[in-house]
Parts: structure tokens; sequence; C-alpha cells
């Protein structure tokens, strides 16, 4: 039950951030394009999730050479969809690559072979929940690096999610230190 109710609270979190009003900025030119790009992103990456569940059951050493394949086929596919989404290709300057360099290396790679390494010992729906604070964190990373101010409800949704995230770790970390004690 308690499943249920931290599942349903992130639900509608998440309902938040699509109900409330977006205004179109630089970032954003077509807010609910990237609102119908969020929740495909999302769906895709529930399905990373669980195939790396089920190929880190099989032989955990195949999950990392999973991602880094993956990674791999992603950069040219992108590179093949940017017309479709009225994008060209741009080379950037030095201060460009280095960041492209530090996000590619510690918010992708760092995070994925955290991601990988973690994924044995915890379910599939416990990596997701964790995973769902960046997201919804979002709306604060948006507000201090572009001066986009979010909406209250995106606020809120964001507020929701990172708590029922919480408390569903507190509640699991209670749960588990109860039957150690009772042992003891």
């Amino acid at each position: 039950r308690s499943e249920l109710l931290m599942l349903s609270c992130i639900g509608v979190g998440m309902a938040l951030f699509f109900v409330a009003p977006a205004s179109e900025s630089a970032s954003a030119p077509s807010p609910r394009l990237g609102d119908m790009f969020a929740i495909a992103s999302g769906v895709c990456f529930a399905l990373v999730l669980l195939g790396m569940r089920s190929i880190s059951r099989r032989d955990p050493t195949h999950t990392a050479a999973a991602i880094a394949w993956g990674n791999a086929f992603t950069a040219p596919l992108s590179f093949a969809l940017m017309p479709i989404v009225g994008q060209s290709p741009v080379v950037g300057d030095g201060s460009t690559w280095l960041t492209i360099l530090f996000l590619g290396t510690c918010q992708v790679g760092l995070a994925y072979a955290l991601l990988v390494r973690a994924m044995p010992h915890v379910g599939a729906v416990q990596a997701s929940l964790l995973l769902m604070i960046e997201p919804a964190l979002n709306p604060l990373l948006a507000y201090f690096v572009h001066g986009e101010r979010p909406h209250w409800l995106a606020v809120l949704g964001g507020v929701l999610i990172v708590g029922s995230v919480t408390a569903s770790a507190v509640v699991s970390r209670r749960r588990l230190a109860t039957p150690r004690e009772e042992a003891q």
C-alpha cells in the first residue's frame, strides 16, 4: 500500500509538470512539443532500466557493454535525426567542448557507472525512483542557469516527487532495519 501511495504521489507530481502553463523561451521554443519528447524519453528510459535489470540478473558484466553500445549507436542516430527537429550541427568553442566533456564524464558517464554497479543490488522500481529526482529538480536548474521562473505547479510537482522518493527511502530503510534489530 505504501508503494502505491508513493507512486500515486509521484504520478500526481509528474502530471503537475504537464498541466502547468508553459510559455515559450529561448531554451523552450515549443514547450508542448518538449513535453511530448519528455514523455517519450521517460518511457524509453523506463525500458532501458528494465533491460539493464534483466541483463544484470543474467550477467552483470554485460550491463556496462549494453550501455556503451547504446551510447555508441545514439550519437550517429542523433545526428541523423537533427534535420527532423530543425537542428543543424554546431562546432562550438572551447568552453562548449569543456562543458560537454564535463557533463559527459560526470552527469552521464559517472551516473551510468554507478547505476550499472548498483543495478544487481536494487530493484528497477527503486532505481527509477532515485533517478526521478534529477528531472524533478529541473525547474530549479532552469531557474539558476537560464533565469526561467518555473510555474508554481511545476515547483509543487517537483516537491511532491522529491518528497515521495525521500519518504519511500525512509520507509524502506526502516523496514530493512526492523528485522535486523529483532534478530539481535
